[in-house]
């Protein structure tokens, strides 16, 4: 036995380099110094001296040694490929490059220098070179195929798809067309944007196997990604020819072919299919959810009530799941049927809490419904779940403004504030509650700072200015300030009554009674108030016309009948002093 040979067999089995040491040292007499001389003798001396310092990780100590071995025994093999992995745990990589391929040019048939050296070169990021080795040996042992798979590996990782495709060509040759070799081709083309051949892979795939529809499900899912629908449709009816009660191409067939008809005719065509307790609800809810979003984005009453009728076929196949009441509340939320969607909301929370997005809509419809009770509850409670969350502080912060906590709701503006760092939207929205908190508590000064930030975000929002406006009147402070807000409001949306009443207002404080009774009627006939008929009824008693006063403070209390204050006025048929 030769120390070479062992010297192989070591790399293949031994269990720790102690081992590997151990046996060169005793069997190095045996390869290349069968002689017996001093010298040679000194040389195996030196090598296993070598090998100690490796093991110990002294490899400043190791290099040298193996350096002299070499320079006194060139064609020594073993002592090149030590001194290789010698110097690559020492990081020094290019030299250690260099005796690797020094080692695999004294023994090119050992296949475990190739193989270390393609490693090295892997760690070194020098892809080309990898792909190189593993290609020699590919043609040295042809009946390995996993030289190849390297090769176009490194291929790829070189950035040289054209050249990892031929690798994977010469191995469909060899292999036959098999779905791993088909999609690392199919990515490749993508990365590429070569689109048709990536087709081309997946269409070979499903003619190799004609009766897996798994690949001709890759093949639609492709064709819808890259937008080409009609493509995907015609996939999808080979499947139903294939398996006719295919689910997913049935869904993808009967509500494509009839989204855009008849409402009656696409709840048909779905409804034997939602009524499958068979066909999985994820399944299903991926059908309807892009039909959803047409809904958000158009308002679409008639196939808004389509898609309920579906999640009502949904509720009795799929009973007590939580994705069917959030479709539901989805529905109802994005057609403005707020007490709707809350119900379906609270249903979905029941049985699932820890979907953020269903508590910010939960919350948004007991905003919109003015249940500010009920919202300071239940945004406590989704705080309990997301406490990081800057949107549900700001509505938690709304609901105690609304019901009276100033002071509460001042600390979870300014947390709200804090985690809605990045998000300009919610910090948009945060600012101006603020400001109005408080200003209800009085602190002014810090009001005017949060206006002024929200005015520098979005300084052309008729809203914001008409709420900074309100504030300055209720105080009393800066009218000329009220009436650039005010009139800037009503410019920006010209005919919205809630601005003109604002503008009405402005003009009363002023003593321009005329103009504020003109501006306050055209509001009050949009959109009739208990606050606009209130303010009529004040500015026409400023002007002597007590009767039509009167009149207008009593539909004021008749619209809001515990309005304060307003019973004294039509009593006195006076202002109050």
């Amino acid at each position: 036995m030769t120390v070479k040979y062992l010297y192989n067999i070591l790399l293949k089995t031994a269990n720790g380099k102690a081992l590997i040491a151990f046996l060169l040292a005793v069997f190095f007499i045996g390869n290349s110094y069968a002689q017996h001389s001093e010298v040679e003798a000194k040389l195996q001396s030196v090598f296993i001296e070598a090998n100690k310092e490796k093991l110990l990780g002294n490899y400043d100590k190791a290099i040298p040694l193996f350096e002299e071995v070499l320079s006194k025994d060139p064609s020594n093999d073993v002592a090149a490929f030590e001194l290789s992995r010698v110097l690559n745990e020492a990081k020094r990589g290019q030299e250690a490059i260099k005796y690797a391929k020094k080692a695999v040019s004294l023994d090119p048939e050992n296949l475990w220098y190739a193989l270390y050296l393609g490693d090295l070169y892997h760690s070194m990021e020098m892809y080309t070179d990898a792909a190189a080795v593993f290609g020699d040996l590919a043609i040295k042992h042809p009946e390995n195929e996993d030289y190849l798979l390297k090769k176009a590996f490194f291929l790829v990782k070189a950035n040289q798809p054209d050249a990892a495709i031929e690798v994977y060509e010469t191995l469909e040759k060899k292999m036959g067309i098999n779905e791993e070799i088909t999609r690392r081709k199919h990515s490749l083309y993508l990365g590429m944007g070569d689109y048709k051949n990536a087709a081309k892979e997946l269409i070979a795939l499903g003619n190799a196997f004609p009766n897996n529809v798994q690949y001709k499900h890759l093949l639609a899912t492709f064709y819808k990604q890259i937008g080409e629908e009609g493509k995907a449709q015609n996939v999808y009816e080979e499947i139903l020819n294939i398996a006719p009660d295919d689910a997913e191409a049935l869904l993808a067939v009967k509500g494509k072919s009839n989204a855009g008809g008849n409402m009656n005719d696409f709840v048909a065509a779905l409804k034997p299919i939602f009524n499958n307790p068979d066909v999985g609800l994820d399944m299903k809810v991926r059908e309807i959810i892009p039909q959803i979003q047409v809904v958000a984005n158009t308002g679409d009453q008639n196939l808004a009530a389509g898609l309920l009728e579906l999640t009502q076929v949904l509720e009795k196949t799929h009973p007590g799941e939580a994705k069917v009441y959030a479709i539901a509340g989805d529905i109802y939320f994005h057609t403005g049927q707020y007490e709707e969607a809350k119900k379906q909301y609270a249903k979905t929370l029941e049985l699932d809490e820890s979907v953020y997005l269903v508590w910010e809509q939960y919350l948004i419809c007991l905003e919109e419904l003015k249940d500010y009770e009920e919202l300071a509850k239940q945004s406590e409670n989704a705080l309990d779940v997301f406490p990081n969350q800057g949107m549900i502080y700001y509505l938690n912060g709304i609901a105690r403004r609304e019901t009276g906590d100033l002071p509460g709701a001042v600390l979870s503006l300014n947390q709200a504030r804090i985690m809605s760092g990045r998000n300009p939207h919610v910090l948009y929205s945060v600012e101006i509650e603020l400001a109005k908190a408080y200003h209800s508590l009085n602190k002014f000064e810090k009001s005017d700072e949060s206006f002024a930030k929200a005015i520098e975000m979005n300084p052309k929002d008729p809203f914001l200015l008409q709420s900074y406006a309100e504030c300055l009147l209720e105080r009393g402070a800066m009218p000329e300030k009220a009436m650039e807000m005010a009139s800037l409001a009503a410019e920006l949306q010209p005919g919205n009554p809630s601005m003109t009443a604002t503008l009405g207002w402005v003009n009363y404080q002023e003593g321009n009674y005329e103009k504020a009774e003109a501006a306050l009627k055209e509001a009050f006939s949009k959109k009739p108030s208990a606050e606009i008929a209130e303010r009529l009824g004040d500015t026409l008693i400023q002007q002597n016309k007590t009767e039509e006063a009167v009149g207008f403070w009593e539909k004021a209390l008749e619209l809001e009948p515990g309005r304060k204050g307003i019973k004294e006025k039509i009593s006195t048929r006076t202002l109050p002093k």
